[in-house]
């Protein structure tokens, strides 16, 4: 069994940028356990996606009735009418300040303990609810029934199920890996005589990881900075160790991965989407 993590101590900047973090990216339920007997307000910005202006922007927060939340006199919570956030089950609504059109408010949980021991704050619900943005030349890369699953892996995230989202994942990366691989060492050898005996070597002898570290070798250079696979972190996805992982410790993995899949089969399909346009413009100009 994995042992238990040491209970971070926050100064007041550094707890409020986590709770910032929270508030915009953790999942629900996810737990922050930290000390600090001297902060007692939630962040007035955050960085969140706006769906409206296409991008991140500092959210700032506000209230329906002008004012800031966390000094509003009536609400839909008896603990919100409290002067500290300590303890106190809280709803803050947070505003783009471009188009000043999209908001999202938290119902946020703060679990005040003893003093000098540990609090807990988790988000507890959240509305509109957390988007699945997938990036569009990420979809443009993988097949419909992928982009699918990929949506299901991100939503489950979103609730803090981290098994099923690392699951999920793991199912489209190994769906897209011996494809990715067959698509490289064509573009680089030709018609391979011993292609399909090098993927079955790779899956016989260490499965899914087996296929990563080939497909690794076979990435062009220009993936593979300082000369490092940036499939490794996707390693994990292949542990068994990680179903007798907390849900916490999945969705780390998660997040890591999903970045490193993404810019890899994103890049990979802008790239030969640039080669094939470069090769039919210089056959046009040939011609001519």
């Amino acid at each position: 069994m994995p042992s238990a993590k040491p209970i971070e101590v926050l100064a007041d900047l550094e707890l409020k940028a986590r709770i910032a973090e929270l508030l915009a990216r953790w999942p629900l339920y996810r737990r922050l356990k930290f000390k600090n007997d001297t902060l007692h307000d939630y962040p007035e910005i955050i960085r969140a996606h706006c769906p409206i202006c296409l991008g991140d922007r500092n959210f700032d927060q506000f209230s329906w009735e002008g004012m800031k939340s966390t000094r509003r006199v009536q609400g839909p919570f008896g603990p919100e009418q409290l002067t500290s956030a300590r303890g106190a089950l809280r709803t803050l609504s947070y505003l783009c300040p471009d188009c000043k059109r999209h908001w999202v408010s938290y119902v946020v949980h703060w679990d005040q303990r003893l003093e000098g021991d540990a609090n807990i704050i988790q988000k507890c619900g959240q509305y509109p609810e957390p988007e699945t943005i997938i990036d569009p030349d990420l979809q443009k890369s993988i097949p419909k029934e992928d982009v699918v699953l990929l949506k299901k892996a991100i939503t489950s995230r979103n609730f803090n199920y981290g098994l099923a989202s690392v699951a999920y994942l793991r199912r489209v990366v190994e769906n897209q890996i011996e494809p990715l691989i067959q698509r490289l060492l064509n573009n680089s050898e030709g018609d391979s005589k011993d292609l399909k005996t090098r993927i079955e070597k790779a899956r016989t002898d260490k499965g899914f990881r087996g296929l990563l570290d080939l497909a690794g070798k076979v990435l062009p250079d220009y993936l593979k900075p300082g000369g490092t696979n940036p499939l490794v972190p996707l390693h994990k996805l292949a542990s068994e160790g990680v179903h007798n992982l907390p849900e916490d410790e999945c969705i780390q993995i998660f997040d890591e991965s999903i970045v490193v899949f993404s810019f890899v089969f994103r890049e990979l399909h802008r790239h030969q989407a640039e080669v094939k346009l470069f090769a039919e413009s210089l056959k046009k100009i040939a011609q001519t």
